[in-house]
């Protein structure tokens, strides 16, 4: 449904192309990747890219021995700020730099790299200026100028069309040929191309949902070392799905980073052999279980906060040395539960760093870059739903009364009810697997292509099982007197919870997604429910 081609002549793939044909040419080529908040790989050494064929079966690959990698901040290259980090590449003898996910706002570092001679390249997805750095290549489908219509794109996807437009170019150029290998199969690095669209929670609409569709069945096959080590690991026992990925494999790849260890999301990605991957697995493993604990803690206590804020338009606020690496998080978990526009800025001393998340309606990315060109913030910038910024304590009071004007003039609905709309009303007797499997075609399921929620109207509880600590299964009768099973995850302690376990025979109607449980062979449709409403003239 793309017009790749249309997309690939841009001037700025071009010049790319042309630049990276011209170093993978050359004998030696010093470089180093440039990531928002990622550690790639290996020790502080430069070294020469080499392009390999792995043989049959196996991915074909381009082998980069010896390089020098260094992690950068995300908040500390998204508002352009000089970064000391940057420094020290260049003067590791760095001849070319690839910014991935980051750089449209780094105008500092990038003059600076211009002055040392050092070739920057620019891949990236967040809100930009007019104005841009003055690097060799910017590749964003939301510079102004792009009319590649792909602005709905996380930094995996650009980074990917980047790769098919590489390879294509060095097809048609003599580079495979003159090295006497075969061009790069990429459709077999979509798994993590998937892992990246899912995990930055991009709208699952055109190219993206071909590649979550495409990359869930790469996964599928277990090529990856890794990711196939984890999925065993925490025991997934069905074919993987957009759910896996979102709320059990990016949490765990992503936990090191929350807790200080950012480079082992990486090296799992980049495992070879099972006994790596295992270890680094079971690490991130009780990375995650630290992440949460940390996480819990501080959404219980900014919640009691916001409460208090209600009124507010966007839910603003800071405090003393919150964990950076679950601020994010749980701005989001605040903005699901109150479905406010949501920023925490975390204080040390007179400087906060600071993290949002937002609803639809509301161009947070926008707003960030237009605060940071009145001095409200330090540095800053993100895309529609999310962003990160640095800020003086004494300008978060102007910066929060400039959100509040932002939300009012984008003339967005109000954001502040609770209902929910449902895509369907069904019997029990719909619970079945040939009509999961005729809704299913609408899947994978994700931001922008939300799973379709169905009303269940006129039945009784009959009983209510606990599973573990926080779940009910809980059983239900029709009118037709046909009983059927249904869950509730994380009810236990909640009005819902206590309603479903008490045995109340009251006629009620529950609303919810149709699943597919597997386990050990066999297949269950089940009804997850969302939430109940107690019929009232019984």
């Amino acid at each position: 449904d793309v017009e790749l081609e249309n997309d690939l002549e841009h001037k700025e793939y071009l010049k790319i192309l042309k630049f990276y044909l011209n170093q993978l040419n050359q004998e030696n080529f010093d470089f180093v990747f440039y990531i928002a908040g990622v550690d790639i790989h290996h020790e502080d050494r430069l070294g020469k890219l080499k392009i390999t064929d792995n043989g049959i079966n196996k991915r074909d690959q381009i082998v980069i021995e010896n390089f020098y990698s260094k992690k950068i901040p995300l908040c500390g290259v998204l508002g352009g700020g000089y970064n000391k980090s940057f420094d020290k590449l260049i003067n590791k003898g760095i001849k070319v730099i690839i910014t991935v996910d980051c750089g449209v706002g780094s105008f500092e570092a990038v003059e600076y790299a211009n002055q040392k001679k050092v070739d920057v390249v620019i891949l990236d997805h967040h809100q930009c200026e007019i104005i841009l750095p003055k690097a060799n290549a910017i590749v964003n489908p939301n510079r102004i100028d792009c009319t590649s219509n792909l602005n709905y794109l996380c930094a995996a996807g650009v980074t990917f069309l980047f790769l098919v437009a590489l390879n294509g170019y060095m097809v048609k150029g003599t580079f495979f040929k003159n090295s006497n290998i075969k061009s790069l199969n990429l459709i077999n690095y979509l798994d993590l191309v998937c892992l990246g669209t899912i995990c930055d929670v991009v709208p699952l609409i055109k190219f993206n949902r071909s590649i979550v569709k495409q990359g869930l069945q790469v996964i599928k096959q277990r090529k990856n070392t890794g990711i196939r080590t984890l999925y065993d690991l925490i025991k997934i026992n069905q074919s993987p799905n957009a759910y896996h990925i979102a709320f059990q494999i990016g949490p765990r790849i992503n936990a090191g980073g929350r807790v200080g260890k950012s480079s082992y999301g990486s090296k799992l990605l980049l495992a070879e052999n099972h006994e790596n991957a295992l270890k680094i697995s079971s690490q991130l493993n009780v990375y995650n279980s630290q992440r949460q604990i940390l996480q819990e803690k501080l959404f219980q206590d900014v919640e009691k906060e916001a409460e208090k804020l209600i009124s507010s338009p966007v839910l603003i606020l800071s405090g003393r040395d919150w964990h950076q690496g679950v601020i994010g998080i749980v701005a989001s978990k605040i903005k699901d539960k109150f479905q406010k526009p949501t920023v925490l800025i975390s204080l040390n001393g007179n400087k906060g760093k600071g993290s949002a998340r937002s609803v639809y309606g509301f161009d947070i990315g926008t707003a960030f870059l237009s605060a940071l060109k009145l001095g409200l913030i330090e540095n800053g910038g993100g895309h529609k739903m999310a962003g990160g910024f640095s800020i003086n304590k004494s300008k978060i009071n102007l910066f929060k009364n400039f959100l509040f004007n932002q939300f009012n003039k984008s003339k967005g609905v109000s954001f502040a009810n609770n209902n929910t709309y449902i895509d369907g009303k069904i019997s029990s007797s719909a619970l079945n697997e040939d009509f999961f499997n005729k809704i299913n075609i609408l899947a994978p399921y994700g931001a922008g292509n939300s799973e379709p929620i169905f009303l269940i109207e006129n039945i009784k509880v009959v009983k209510a099982i606990p599973i573990g600590k926080n779940h009910l299964r809980v059983i239900f009768i029709s009118k037709n007197n046909v009983t059927f099973n249904t869950i509730a995850f994380n009810c236990v302690g909640t009005e819902l919870g206590s309603y479903l376990s008490t045995g109340n025979k009251k006629m009620i109607s529950i609303i919810g997604k149709i699943s597919l449980n597997e386990w050990r062979g066999r297949r269950n449709i089940e009804f997850i429910i969302e939430d109940i409403s107690v019929i009232k003239t019984q």
